[in-house]
């Protein structure tokens, strides 16, 4: 058996400003019942200096964006098996917020709608985000964290309607190595 991918980029930028890129992946596989192939990744995106829209097979916005403090049990910020996601971003003012949305192509509804929100005030990095689930409770979190004499420090909350879990880390790096800890109350 073999495999081969092959990935296509275009990129065209518009007279208003505005970039237009399409990526688009194929996957060559020969099997026990001759050669397959099949497409994957595509992804269309409109994009300026400060936002953007993208759609096909991307990340979920609060998955691919929001870091928590480790040891936590709340379920998180998880797909909800969407054949495509619809997202869009803006930058301003030093924090950029983001939205998405899967697009279900059995029915085309749009569900699992995820927001993420993260910026700098001075040297304390903030975030928050939110996914609706849906029947299941929603989920949310916020985090902060900052560097100190080399040292990184974060804290974070997250609860998903049944489950909560905070916590604190701090890591340090010494030479080619990081030494981190954290603490957790679920």
């Amino acid at each position: 058996t073999w495999e081969a991918n092959l990935t296509t980029t275009a990129t065209a930028a518009l007279d208003n400003g505005l970039t237009a890129s399409a990526t688009f992946g194929l996957a060559i596989v020969e099997n026990d019942l001759g050669r397959g192939v099949a497409s994957s990744d595509y992804v269309l995106t409109l994009a300026s200096e400060t936002a953007s829209l993208s759609f096909g097979d991307i990340e979920n916005v609060a998955e691919d964006n929001f870091s928590d403090v480790d040891g936590g049990t709340t379920a998180g910020f998880t797909e909800a098996g969407a054949e495509a996601v619809l997202a869009g971003s803006v930058t301003m003012a030093g924090f950029t917020a983001q939205a998405s949305m899967g697009v279900n192509a059995t029915d085309d509804a749009l569900e699992n709608l995820q927001v993420h929100v993260g910026g700098a005030f001075g040297d304390i990095n903030v975030q928050a985000a939110y996914q609706d689930r849906g029947a299941l409770d929603a989920v949310m979190g916020a985090a902060v964290s900052t560097t100190f004499a080399g040292a990184t420090a974060t804290g974070s909350f997250v609860t998903d309607g049944t489950e909560t879990s905070s916590g604190v880390a701090i890591s340090y790096p010494f030479g080619p190595v990081t030494v981190g800890a954290y603490y957790s109350l679920n």
